[in-house]
C-alpha cells in the first residue's frame, strides 16, 4: 500500500521540478546581457531593449541611472567634474571618460546609449573611450579595428545606410557614414578624416566609430 502514496509524492516532486525549471530558464532567458562581460556581436540573438552597458539600460529613469552609477563607482557628468542635468551625459569612472554617453528623452528616461571610441588612428595618439579595454572577442575586434566588411561578417547587411556629403577643409576632408539595424535596435556612426597632407604611410587617416543602443523596431 505504500507504492501509490510513493508515486504521489514523486509526481508532486516532478511537478514542482517543472515548474522551478521553467522559472529559472524564463529568468536566464530575462536576464540582461551586459555588454562589457559578454561579447554580443559573436552572436547577435537580441535586441537593445536585453542589453545594458555599465548596468545602464533603455527606459531606464535618470534617478535609477544615478542610483546605478553609485553602485558601480561611476559618475554621470556633463562636463568633467560638475554632475549632469542635461539631455546627455557622459559617464565616467576612475580613469577618466568611459567612452558611454547616455541620452535622455523629454520624459527624463534614457533614450540611447551610445559607446565611443577612435579606432583608427594612424596620425596621432588619441585617448579611446576606456569601455573599449573590457570588451570580448568579436566586439571588441570590431570597436577596436573597424571595417564595414567586419560589420557585416558579424552582424549582417544594414537595414538603413545614410551617407552624408563631405567636409573639406585646408586641412582635413572627412565622411560620415551611417549604418542601422532596426531589429536589433543598433545604429553605427562612422566617420573618416582624412589628412590633405601625408607624411608617413601610417598618418593618413583617423576612423571614429560610435555605436548607439535604440529601441528596436
Amino acid at each position: 500500500m505504500k507504492y501509490p502514496m510513493m508515486r504521489h509524492h514523486l509526481a508532486i516532486s516532478l511537478l514542482l521540478s517543472t515548474v522551478l525549471c521553467s522559472k529559472m530558464s524564463l529568468a536566464q532567458v530575462d536576464r540582461p546581457i551586459e555588454f562589457t562581460e559578454t561579447d554580443p556581436f559573436n552572436n547577435a540573438q537580441w535586441n537593445s531593449s536585453q542589453v545594458t552597458v555599465l548596468g545602464f539600460k533603455l527606459g531606464m529613469k535618470r534617478s535609477d541611472a544615478a542610483q546605478v552609477a553609485q553602485s558601480r563607482g561611476l559618475s554621470l557628468e556633463e562636463l568633467k567634474g560638475s554632475p549632469c542635468v542635461a539631455t546627455v551625459c557622459s559617464v565616467f569612472g576612475k580613469e577618466g571618460w568611459t567612452g558611454v554617453d547616455l541620452l535622455y528623452d523629454s520624459r527624463d528616461t534614457v533614450s540611447k546609449i551610445s559607446i565611443d571610441a577612435y579606432v583608427a588612428d594612424l596620425s596621432e595618439k588619441l585617448a579611446r573611450g576606456l569601455i573599449v579595454r573590457v570588451l570580448r572577442g568579436s566586439t571588441q575586434r570590431l570597436m577596436s579595428d573597424y571595417s564595414d566588411k567586419l560589420r557585416r561578417e558579424l552582424l549582417g547587411m544594414e537595414d538603413e545606410r545614410c551617407v552624408k556629403p563631405p567636409k573639406t577643409t585646408a586641412a582635413v576632408q572627412s565622411y560620415y557614414n551611417e549604418y542601422k539595424y532596426n531589429r536589433l535596435g543598433l545604429m553605427f556612426h562612422v566617420e573618416t578624416i582624412e589628412k590633405a597632407e601625408v607624411t608617413s604611410p601610417r598618418s593618413d587617416h583617423i576612423v571614429r566609430v560610435a555605436i548607439f543602443l535604440i529601441p528596436p523596431n
